[in-house]
């Protein structure tokens, strides 16, 4: 591939962040920041700005927090220990009173709608979709948790553009598009890390419990009408169409309940992600802008589309359970970063949201 050059970055603001060792590149390898500058005065002080913004730090979380888009309905402090551990403030006696509300209308709203479910169908058909459509019981355990999420997505986003920033000091003043593909591929794994430590509140596993509790009434349900069609044979139901059923309905409910902590984790933690980092946002952070320009600004990365909602889309794949083949021609620039991408597995949520 043809790579296009940028003046090579501000040493001072290299030798500032921790260095674990200079990477210096062969003659033969093509690099991003050639030694001799060939740009205009122009461009190295735009690159400058770009790389400033880079060092600098992550700003206040509530600050931020305050005055970003995302409005969620309700406030919620689902316990004390909670909130006070992941910094989410007291919403006070009304808002929790709303939140109580949401919390019943959810557990009602939610209830019909699974017991409703049809389980017999093909089970990748039926897992593929659930919690998926933006219905009432939906919509209310939504709002019901997603403020508890805002604070621990700031934290992940903090941690991931962290990892960026000191794995790219590392690599030197001169990184080939190997050395990016290799921060890039660091900063990925830091955000399947960082999926390992989102907290969840008793009340995220209240909602989990119940679900559960839906499902098997939804699967005795189900069992039940099945049988009750076979044996009244309205509409005309054979023995192996019974068993393909019954089947089909105890292949489901357990691969349901695998995915409730992801499918909830797209509609209040995903969303938090999204809202931090899309570029028409006025409250982005400076980081998360200048990650952008850093790619978008340099012809050997721009191509790949790569910027920090690529990255935050790269997450949402892992926990919507996509096999990457949409993500190939990131590969094209940074194949090792795609290589780690299909290959990686998040961590049991599951498991973390169920312990105590």
């Amino acid at each position: 591939m043809s790579v296009g050059s940028i003046n090579k970055p501000n040493v001072a603001w290299q030798q500032a962040l921790p260095t674990q060792g200079k990477v210096e590149a062969p003659a033969s390898t093509k690099l991003i920041y050639p030694s001799t500058p060939t740009n205009s005065n122009q461009s190295q002080l735009k690159l400058d700005r770009t790389i400033q913004e880079l060092k600098t730090g992550a700003s206040d979380a509530s600050q931020h927090l305050q005055t970003n888009s995302l409005k969620p309905e309700v406030s919620i402090k689902s316990d004390d220990n909670f909130t006070k551990k992941n910094g989410i403030p007291d919403p006070g006696p009304r808002q929790r009173s709303h939140a109580i509300g949401h919390k019943e209308a959810a557990s009602k709203s939610i209830s019909i709608e699974i017991t409703n479910m049809k389980l017999d169908a093909t089970p990748k058909n039926v897992v593929g979709t659930f919690l998926r459509a933006k219905s009432s019981g939906i919509t209310h355990i939504t709002n019901l948790l997603i403020n508890e999420f805002k604070i621990p997505a700031e934290q992940f986003l903090s941690a991931t553009i962290n990892t960026f920033r000191e794995s790219l000091s590392a690599a030197g003043t001169k990184p080939t598009l190997e050395d990016l593909d290799n921060v890039l591929t660091t900063t990925f794994q830091t955000m399947m890390t960082e999926c390992g430590k989102i907290p969840f509140s008793n009340t995220f596993r209240e909602v989990i419990a119940s679900i559960e509790k839906d499902i098997d009434a939804s699967v005795q349900k189900n069992c039940a009408q099945l049988n009750e069609q076979y044996a009244k044979q309205k509409p005309p139901m054979s023995e192996s169409q019974l068993k393909k059923g019954l089947d089909n309905i105890h292949l489901t409910a357990p691969e349901l309940k695998k995915g409730i902590v992801k499918a909830l984790l797209l509609r209040v933690f995903t969303p938090h992600l999204a809202e931090m980092v899309r570029n028409t946002n006025t409250d982005r952070k400076a980081e998360f802008k200048a990650f952008d320009k850093f790619f978008d600004e340099n012809p050997a990365t721009k191509n790949a589309g790569l910027n920090m909602m690529k990255m935050q889309t790269l997450l949402l794949s892992k926990i919507n359970g996509a096999t990457g083949e949409k993500q190939n021609a990131l590969g094209e620039t940074f194949p090792t970063l795609l290589k780690t991408f299909k290959a990686s597995s998040l961590p049991d949520l599951q498991k973390l949201a169920s312990n105590k």
